[in-house]
């Protein structure tokens, strides 16, 4: 059982009768709730469940089985789940806690602003930085087209992309304001914002040397950057120019957290139409709670505003419904594999199974109106945290669609990020993917292919993300414009290579 400390401030999770604080009873109790008013079996199954940190996976899936079963259903899963960790989630400031509720409607400090000027000029343009080159224009469609036909990417991301490409004026972003939660994240479009020339409200935390690297980027670019400053600076509301940026980063952020009623006040003095985009990613149960902080800030803004857009990037590495013409192209790769795939097919008998299985075997209805399969790309390892935290994006976005607001989530690829690498087993598993037909991308990669992904969502009122645009189920919302990295169209299941991957990874190293 999971505990952390219950003076734990802003965002928080709630203490019991003795003031322990369990992340993973209340992880259990919200997917249970999501769960409950469309199928109480599957309900009552989580809530009984004795080692949820162990055995989560099955029922995350479970659970996406049943919103796909109808539009309904997963309208309704994603309302409740996000009700249950609204409600079950308090606030806390010194001894007091209050619901997250009343907390964001009693702010009790005032945030300053310092706005920075990027100084490049020229004219906007979409360079992805790959394999050593700059790809832009033809370069980039013979490359996207090259991933869609390996089946890296969906075909609905390239044609997307190519859109952006084709249409370089919507890469002048003077007329958008976007709020970057997570400014220093190494997945985000932080930079390709600043480029683009968008206004763009930084948020992170005040850590200096964070700062000192979002500043440069911001001088570099040819947006507007405003930061967050705590009211008692008097770098407030200043205009400041290169000399001051050191003392700046100095007192520069803001707790998410902590702040997150002080942020809403904050962002509503965004001109012109606001994007909030969540980039921000901790470890375990605090990335549950600095999700739910920007899911507050984000609703928060909805009530205020009617030229609100919310922005995600969705991890590859979840549970997702995919069309069926997906399901028969992971077949035809498997019955195509090479020879030498093949013969090592024996491991897969010698490791009971679970090494290099045929993907979509067990989890794909044929017999579904429409037909569909299961990507399962859970990775246990991860932990329930990090699936709640990913989920109630998916959550938000499903919901705030359905209300006319537009929402942004697009299926960004396995990517090379500190994060992942820390941890040996993904870091070697990320080294021999490449061998089993998925690719893992660099940062700088995915950040501007996703860049573009969130300009395409902006931009053309036909974008899924869009409420207006028809789909038969809500959850198409997340299949297209989709690059899971060969995730889905893959011969085996993903989580059956990880260990064939890892090995390989360690001759590659060694290489």
């Amino acid at each position: 059982m999971a505990a952390s400390d219950s003076r734990e401030q802003g965002v928080a999770f709630p203490a019991d009768e003795d003031g322990r604080i369990s992340t993973m009873a209340l992880n259990q109790n919200v997917f249970a709730d999501a769960a409950r008013p469309t199928s109480a079996d599957l309900a009552r199954d989580i809530t009984r469940e004795r080692d949820w940190r162990a055995s989560y996976v099955p029922y995350v899936r479970r659970l996406l089985e049943l919103g796909m079963a109808s539009p309904e259903n997963a309208v309704a899963i994603s309302a409740d789940g996000l009700a249950s960790l609204r409600s079950r989630m308090v606030f806390r400031r010194g001894d007091a806690a209050t619901s997250i509720d009343e907390a964001m409607q009693a702010p009790v400090d005032v945030l300053g602003t310092a706005t920075v000027y990027g100084r490049a000029r020229g004219t906007p343009r979409l360079a992805v930085p790959y394999r050593g080159r700059e790809l832009t224009g033809d370069s980039l469609r013979r490359q996207l087209d090259d991933g869609v036909e390996r089946g890296i990417a969906e075909p609905s991301f390239a044609d997307a992309v190519a859109i952006v490409v084709d249409t370089p004026d919507w890469l002048d972003l003077s007329d958008q304001a976007v709020a970057v939660l997570g400014a220093g994240s190494e997945m985000g479009p932080f930079e390709q914002l600043c480029q683009w020339g968008a206004d763009v409200w930084a948020l992170d935390l005040p850590r200096p040397q964070v700062w000192r690297r979002v500043l440069s980027t911001a001088v570099g670019g040819r947006g507007i950057l405003r930061v967050p400053l705590a009211a008692s600076e008097r770098l407030s509301g200043e205009n400041v120019g290169p000399t001051g940026l050191d003392d700046l980063a100095a007192v520069a952020g803001a707790n998410l957290i902590e702040s997150a009623p002080e942020l809403r006040v904050w962002l509503a003095q965004a001109e012109g139409p606001l994007t909030v985009g969540n980039y921000v990613y901790a470890d375990s149960g605090l990335h549950v709670r600095a999700s739910v902080a920007a899911d507050a800030v984000m609703t928060g803004l909805q009530a205020e505003r009617d030229d609100l857009t919310l922005a995600f990037l969705a991890t590859p590495t979840d549970v997702f419904s995919v069309p069926w013409d997906v399901v028969e192209d992971a077949r035809r790769r498997y019955r195509a594999r090479s020879i030498a795939a093949k013969v090592a097919s024996p491991v897969g008998l010698v490791s009971a199974g679970r090494v290099l299985q045929e993907h979509y075997a067990r989890r794909a209805a044929a017999d579904a109106d429409p037909p569909y399969g299961v990507a399962d790309n859970l990775v246990p390892q991860q932990g329930p945290n990090y699936a709640l935290a990913k989920r109630m994006q998916r959550w938000r976005a499903t919901v705030a669609r359905e209300q006319g607001v537009t929402a942004s989530l697009n299926i960004a690829p396995p990517t090379r990020t500190a994060s992942v690498l820390k941890n040996r087993a993904f870091s070697l598993a990320y080294a021999g993917m490449g061998r089993f037909g998925l690719e893992v991308f660099d940062p700088p990669a995915s950040n501007a292919l996703m860049a573009a992904m969130l300009v395409h969502d902006l931009r053309n009122p036909s974008s899924s993300a869009h409420p207006g645009t028809r789909l038969e189920h809500p959850l198409d919302h997340f299949v297209d414009g989709a690059n899971p990295g060969g995730m889905w169209r893959s011969p085996y299941e993903p989580n059956s290579v990880m260990t064939a991957a890892a090995v390989a990874g360690l001759f590659e190293r060694r290489a």
